[in-house]
């Protein structure tokens, strides 16, 4: 009778935890290392500056969520000159915390200062221009 009743519950927790259209609708789970897919809606790598054969190109980047809501991003830069690669690539790191609600992550002090969750992706953004595209 008790496994009967566990059974009973355990069926109505997974039913409440679900939304109309049958997605799950619990806590997500962020934590882990998300890679820069696109930045500005365009297809890495990026030209962020060029100008009379100067040229810096984000090439890659990471995201890592920590369990202890501390965040590590990393941003990968190519400098040229005329065509020619002028340096390894620049690895510009940067620290910080985060905070979740709902599906959406706050980023004080980062920029972009807040991102938000779909489909495995993360996505941040300044206002309601989409900036970083991450993947899991």
């Amino acid at each position: 009778m008790l496994f009967r009743a566990m059974a009973v519950a355990l069926a109505a927790l997974s039913l409440a935890a679900c939304a109309d259209d049958g997605t799950a609708t619990g806590p997500i789970h962020v934590t882990g290392t998300y890679t820069l897919q696109a930045f500005a809606g365009r297809r890495l790598p990026v030209a962020l500056t060029h100008s009379e054969g100067f040229r810096q190109d984000l090439a890659g980047g990471t995201i890592t969520l920590n369990a202890d809501g501390t965040v590590v991003r990393h941003d990968s830069i190519v400098t040229s000159y005329n065509g020619a690669v002028r340096n390894s690539p620049l690895i510009q790191v940067r620290h910080g915390t985060y905070v979740i609600s709902n599906d959406t992550i706050h980023l004080p002090g980062q920029w972009p200062p807040f991102g938000v969750f779909a489909r495995g992706r993360l996505v941040l953004k300044r206002d309601t221009l989409t900036l970083h595209e991450y993947s899991r």
